[in-house]
């Protein structure tokens, strides 16, 4: 969600957790390839190969971006043998900031050449990542979806170093940092910078820092409210279902950051819908509990305010 916003593209929190809860859609919906793909980094369900080539990472694009950018916009469709065939600009504020590579042998010749650095051993994941994602940029070889897709590779391949979540982080820590972000771009692509891609990498690498420390700060300030309320509820007069309800009410308030369903809460407590609608009901009297209606759905969420 936060990877599309970056480049002004609308998703909702909603939208995103439908397409995770739903093995394949009758017909495509808009996003699926690129959740899917991230489901992956996830889970890690399938082992992560290396994107070889300008040919493999066509091939990438179209499993994430193609249809979703053919359904938006057919216009920036790739119409080259792989890339783009005409010169695109990257404009800020109507002002041209920066020419994509041209013509597509170019692309292919340039991108291969990236590849090559993203998948060379020698130097270490993090840093690759970080040249790859400067480089991608550079090239331009989409007219739509560059950045999308970029954080994306990045993503994947630093999680084979770094836990997938905070492999995951990568995009939030861009959009906290946008300006710092945009800077890095700009000033490596600076003539007088003479092709030194080290101001760069080292933003890169303190961006993608600081977002881990933002995720630990945050993820830590959260375990801390957890064992707080999980304190001061033990000490209520409540019969055992009324407890275990309660804590999986807290647990998702704190992390999932959204209400739960009736249907969840009999998943993950092993007790029976009327069981759970009757302590909710009682937890709700308590004003422990506050309960509202989305289309058919009830939704229950903890009041912070109510230990």
């Amino acid at each position: 969600m936060i990877s599309n916003e970056i480049e002004g593209v609308v998703s909702t929190r909603k939208e995103i957790t439908e397409l995770i809860n739903i093995e394949k859609p009758k017909e495509y919906k808009k996003f699926y390839g690129m959740v899917k793909k991230y489901e992956d980094i996830f889970f890690q369900e399938k082992e992560l190969t290396p994107i070889s080539d300008a040919s493999k990472l066509r091939e990438l694009y179209n499993d994430i971006l193609l249809v979703d950018i053919q359904r938006d916009n057919p216009d920036n469709i790739p119409d080259g043998v792989i890339f783009r065939k005409e010169i695109v600009n990257v404009v800020s504020s109507t002002k041209t900031i920066h020419r994509g590579l041209y013509p597509e042998s170019k692309i292919i010749e340039a991108m291969n050449s990236a590849l090559s650095i993203l998948n060379d051993n020698s130097l270490p994941y993090i840093v690759r990542a970080a040249v790859f994602y400067y480089f991608f940029g550079y090239i331009h070889p989409f007219y739509d979806g560059n950045g999308r897709l970029s954080r994306y590779i990045s993503s994947y391949y630093l999680s084979k170093i770094l836990d997938p979540i905070a492999a995951l982080r990568l995009s939030i820590a861009c959009k906290n940092r946008q300006k710092d972000y945009y800077e890095a771009f700009k000033t490596t692509n600076d003539v007088r910078n003479k092709g030194d891609i080290t101001y760069f990498v080292l933003q890169f690498l303190d961006i993608l820092k600081t977002g881990l420390k933002d995720y630990l700060d945050d993820l830590t300030d959260k375990v801390d409210q957890y064992h707080y309320y999980q304190k001061k509820q033990s000490q209520l007069d409540l019969e055992n279902s009324s407890k275990t309800i309660l804590e999986t009410v807290i647990d998702y308030t704190l992390f999932y950051l959204e209400p739960i369903t009736l249907n969840k809460l009999v998943e993950l407590t092993h007790l029976s819908k009327s069981t759970v609608s009757n302590h909710l009901n009682r937890l709700e009297k308590d004003g422990l509990v506050e309960k509202t209606k989305h289309g058919k759905n009830c939704l229950f969420h903890f009041k912070k305010n109510s230990l």
